[in-house]
This record gives C-alpha cells, structure tokens and sequence, in this order.
C-alpha cells in the first residue's frame, strides 16, 4: 500500500524541521491511537540519529501491537529542503517506508 500525504504548515522550515528532527514529537502526534515506548537504554535521544532505534507499540495506550525499528536517515538538503527517511521495520509494518520534507 502506498500512501501519499501532505500537510502544508504555517511556519518557517527551520521551526519545523526543528520539530521534525525530535522524537518526543513523533510520540505526540502519535497519541493516543498510538503509544510508542522506547526499548533503548536511556530512552528516545534529544534528536533522531542516523541509527536504529527499537520501540514497543501499543494501540490505544494499551493493546500490545508489536515491535518496530525505526531507521532514521537524513537525505541531502536540494533546493533548500531538508529530509529525514525512516526505513523502519516491525512484526505489523514489515516494511516502513516513511518520507518528510521541510
């Protein structure tokens, strides 16, 4: 399946990548149909790393819905927009194939 989403924000790319690039807004927009625990030592980082980060998710808060790993990677910055790729894979989602400009 294929999904194709845009949502144009009032703000300055900077403020929304700054937003983008934190994982405490994933798991706000995320709730509450969607709780995401961190499986990593010390928890989610300030910032996503260009590393792989394991999760637990819960449905509602509290239906256990599986494990994914979320795989940041930042894209190169053409014609003044910034990407983050998150290649990510799970027991519900095998494949995660998840695109943000700003």
């Amino acid at each position: 399946m294929i999904v194709d989403l845009a949502t144009h924000l009032d703000a300055a790319p900077e403020t929304i990548w700054n937003y983008v690039t934190r994982p405490a807004t994933f798991v706000h927009v995320s709730w509450p149909v969607m709780i995401f625990v961190s499986r990593e030592r010390g928890g989610f980082p300030e910032r996503w790393q260009a590393t792989p980060h394991r999760v637990w998710m819960f449905a509602f808060g509290f239906i256990p819905y599986g494990a994914q790993t979320i795989h940041i990677s930042y894209g190169p910055h053409e014609d003044g927009v910034q990407r983050l790729h998150d290649a990510g894979v799970g027991w519900v989602a095998r494949v995660w194939d998840h695109h943000i400009r700003a």
